[in-house]
């Protein structure tokens, strides 16, 4: 008998979750993100277990402008076991950071979600855009007097090799190797597909 009571009573628990995470559903439809925010936290703490409301949660709250919440969020999504949920979270991390205008902040969670996810374009174009933006910027003109030596790069611009690395985990030619494999990778997925396409009549 208290077995039974045990299961109806987490039966109805996660009933609430549910009931909870379709109200913050119909909330982000109809474009109230603060609302589906507030409906996807309780969902979330109904079910702490489940990783899906808290992805929801940080993409309400990113839509609200609300980043702090979204990244705290999404960083739990991102810790989910299912791999889908995991590379989603993971690209709306970096998409968030390249909209609050941080591309190396960017670039961990974009090259994270392009492991789990190697075809997963839109996370590999906000790479390639964070990489960009976060690349040193190039040397004065010279003065036009002869230089017997390259100089050494400015002090900032090593500072910023050296913040970019701690914080996506690899230094900027490991980055571009693994755009340039991931490119690879992706062409080679698309033949097989475009001569299916070719062949179909």
């Amino acid at each position: 008998m208290r077995t039974l009571v045990l299961a109806l009573s987490l039966a109805s628990l996660f009933s609430a979750a549910r009931r909870e995470a379709r109200r913050g559903e119909q909330r982000y439809r109809r474009g109230d993100f603060a609302g589906a925010g507030s409906a996807f936290a309780s969902a979330a703490a109904r079910d702490p277990a489940e990783k899906t409301w808290r992805l929801d949660l940080g993409t309400a709250a990113a839509a609200a402008g609300d980043s702090t919440t979204a990244r705290k969020a999404l960083e739990e999504a991102a810790g989910s076991r299912d791999p889908r949920l995991s590379s989603t979270a993971l690209y709306q991390l970096g998409t968030l950071a390249l909209r609050e205008n941080k591309p190396a902040d960017a670039v961990a969670p974009l090259r994270r979600c392009l492991e789990i996810d190697p075809s997963a374009r839109d996370a590999k174009r906000n790479l390639e855009i964070a990489l960009a933006r976060s690349a040193p910027p190039p040397p004065p003109p010279s003065s036009g007097k002869q230089e017997s030596a390259t100089p050494p790069p400015p002090r900032s611009s090593r500072a910023g090799e050296r913040e970019f690395e701690r914080k996506a985990g690899m230094t900027r030619q490991e980055a571009e190797s693994l755009l340039r494999s991931l490119e690879a990778e992706q062409r080679r997925h698309e033949r097989p597909r475009e001569s299916a396409a070719e062949n179909d009549w």
